[in-house]
């Protein structure tokens, strides 16, 4: 078995290292290496094959890839692996990703490319990993630092950050603060209603929001929140949105901090079984570095943050500078499409100042990295990233869809949380760091009793 493996892989190298421009002769010579019975491949485009080798292969000890355009395709995940399949098969093409090309002429829907798919971007985690409470104090939780250029994993704390960065490092955070946006109240029959405020509307009393229950509200209905704190009346549907008009005596603002819910994940307010103190949330899912109002989800990576941790690592070296990036509804809307191709990022607010920019710019001119704390630092910064990893400051809304295949012109280092599979969160890491490298990285630590998801331990890409 050895020795046929052994034969398979070296056909399989000499394919990629020379760009055969007929893939079909050597793809029989290995399933003639796996099985006298094989059948031989179907014919493929010639076309689209050299379209995939004229782009540069990039040959690893046990994979290659080719990155077309945005796309990036491995299509030998493992080459063992693909030689067993194939040979226990009988057959030249066992799997999806034995062969590319196959995909691209028969576009069959179990023949998409390894990462094009949601389901490629998929793991197991035992249900009691999943972190319902954050731990205490917040530096104290686990830190798994991969090291991409040495593909090497090391286990420490979040409070020994400073050993892994460097002096002229820059740590860039997202200052967004969550607002109390989740009300529970009555209908008028009596019955328990519950808005999460979602964005403002078209007038400065409205905001859109989801409702439970939607179908059930008619338009002119007013629903008394938070024990008559909030009065809402219902101005009709937008889509899967409920418009609303606020009311409250006083400042709205005010009224939300004082009697609104934090709008935390649905996997946690379901597994509690009761409502905790409002107030303990509000504190909990709150970062250090919360100033600007006006998201309603948390950037998480930024929760394992302390003025201690700050101190250490302002006395490293490592300089600190903030944008600001709204998360969104995007974070509660659940992926509804297989393909990465088909799936639109809802757009979320930015604002990227020209002291963020100019820190970058000089830890750029010392030899530094800039650290992206959280996936919505590295959206804000890559999307205002210019060809030559420059910055343009300004204000906007970003849909950037970090995936594989994506150039990243401004990040050189991400810290992270550990993010729900087949999320676009867990797909912009693997972009960032390799597929394959997350994926074994986030199956290590759910071995080694790592805490997952928003309350749950971090990740340092370097």
């Amino acid at each position: 078995m050895k020795l046929l493996l052994a034969k398979v892989e070296a056909l399989l190298v000499a394919a990629l290292q020379q760009a055969v421009p007929r893939p079909t002769r050597v793809l029989s010579q290995i399933a003639s290496a796996g099985s006298d019975r094989a059948p031989q491949p179907p014919r493929v485009r010639r076309a689209a094959w050299c379209e995939l080798i004229d782009r540069t292969p990039v040959f690893t000890a046990d994979r290659a890839r080719f990155s077309v355009g945005t796309r990036e395709y491995y299509p030998f995940l493992s080459l063992r692996r693909t030689a067993l399949d194939a040979w226990s098969a009988g057959s030249s093409i066992a799997s999806r990703e034995a062969w590319v090309g196959a995909a691209l002429d028969r576009g069959a829907p179990d023949a998409h490319p390894l990462g094009v798919r949601f389901a490629d971007f998929d793991y197991h985690l035992p249900e009691e990993q999943i972190a319902r409470q954050p731990v205490e104090p917040r530096d104290s939780a686990r830190l798994c630092v991969l090291d991409r250029s040495a593909s090497t994993l090391v286990h420490a704390s979040v409070r020994d950050l400073p050993r892994f960065l460097v002096a002229g490092d820059l740590l860039v955070a997202n200052d967004t603060r969550v607002r109390p946006a989740r009300l529970v109240g009555q209908r008028a029959s009596g019955g328990k209603v519950e808005l999460l405020l979602v964005d403002k509307g078209p007038t400065p009393a409205a905001w859109r929001a989801l409702a439970k229950p939607a179908a059930k509200l008619h338009q002119g209905e007013v629903l008394e929140l938070e024990g008559g704190a909030l009065r809402a009346k219902v101005l009709g549907r937008l889509g899967r949105e409920t418009l609303v008009e606020l009311a409250c005596d006083g400042d709205l603002e005010q009224s939300l901090e004082r009697h609104g819910r934090m709008p935390l994940p649905p996997y946690i307010l379901k597994s509690r079984g009761a409502e905790r103190d409002p107030a303990a949330d509000r504190a909990s899912y709150q970062t250090i570095f919360a100033k600007e109002r006006g998201a309603i989800a948390a950037p998480t990576a930024g929760l394992h943050f302390t003025p201690r941790l700050l101190e250490e690592l302002s006395a490293a070296g490592v300089e600190r500078a903030s944008l600001t990036l709204h998360v969104g509804i995007g974070t509660f809307a659940p992926v509804e499409c297989e393909r990465l191709d088909d799936h639109r990022m809802h757009a979320e607010d930015y604002v990227l100042g020209e002291d963020c920019v100019a820190a970058m710019g000089r830890a750029k001119s010392r030899g530094g990295r800039v650290v992206a704390l959280g996936t919505t630092s590295a959206r804000v910064l890559e999307s205002c990233a210019r060809p030559d990893g420059t910055l343009a400051a300004g204000a906007g809304a970003t849909s950037i869809f970090l995936r594989p295949g994506s150039r990243f012109a401004a990040c050189d280092a991400l810290f992270t949380n550990f993010h729900l599979p087949r999320s676009t969160l867990l797909v912009l890491v693997a972009a960032f760091a390799g597929r394959e490298r997350v994926l074994a990285a986030y199956e290590e630590c759910a071995r080694a009793g790592y805490r997952f998801y928003s309350y749950g331990d971090a990740m340092l890409v370097l």
